[in-house]
């Protein structure tokens, strides 16, 4: 009896090729919810945060000043309308910010999308907290998205508590913005 691969016309080291990049690709899958703490840390002048439930073009510059500027944690959600597990943790996400009211700062990203799909995005999963438009396509590319969604818990000095690549967990999002909310 012959192999699947051998059957298919495939030679043995094609059917290895595709072994590996099947694996490659599984391996990438389980990139998804890896967390990262690192020594990412927003400076800038303070600027406002735009009005809740609002898309507002914004620079790197702007962006820190927002993320320094909030007195309180900031957590950072780097999404777009067409990505799937955006979808999914939305929901999760509008919850945890009437949850921390007052307490937390929510600001998404909007990447690599348009600003009427972000706020038909952010109706249909009344997302309440503003987001900011990538506008300069600085954003994302200093804070090391490599994929959508990536959310970023920041204390209220602006220092980086935890990055979350791919879809993040209602556990995981509280225990961050509890650590958050701890740290001096």
């Amino acid at each position: 009896m012959k192999r699947l691969g051998t059957r298919l016309g495939w030679s043995r080291c094609s059917t290895r090729a595709a072994s590996v990049a099947l694996f490659a690709v599984i391996l990438g899958g389980c990139a998804t919810g890896m967390t990262d703490r690192g020594d990412l840390v927003v400076s800038a002048p303070a600027v406002a945060v735009p009005e809740q439930g609002t898309i507002r073009s914004a620079d790197l510059k702007g962006f820190e000043g927002m993320v320094s500027g909030a007195g309180t944690p900031v957590v950072v959600n780097v999404w777009a309308s067409w990505c799937a597990p955006c979808r999914a943790e939305a929901p999760l996400l509008a919850r945890a910010a009437k949850r921390y009211r007052g307490k937390v700062t929510f600001l998404g990203v909007l990447s690599r999308d348009s600003p009427d799909a972000g706020l038909k995005f952010m109706r249909t999963y009344r997302l309440a907290y503003p987001s900011v438009l990538d506008a300069t396509s600085e954003i994302s590319p200093f804070l090391q998205v490599n994929g959508l969604p990536t959310t970023f818990v920041f204390d209220r000095h602006g220092s980086l508590v935890t990055r979350v690549f791919g879809g993040i967990s209602e556990q995981r999002l509280a225990a961050s913005i509890d650590e958050s909310l701890r740290a001096p």
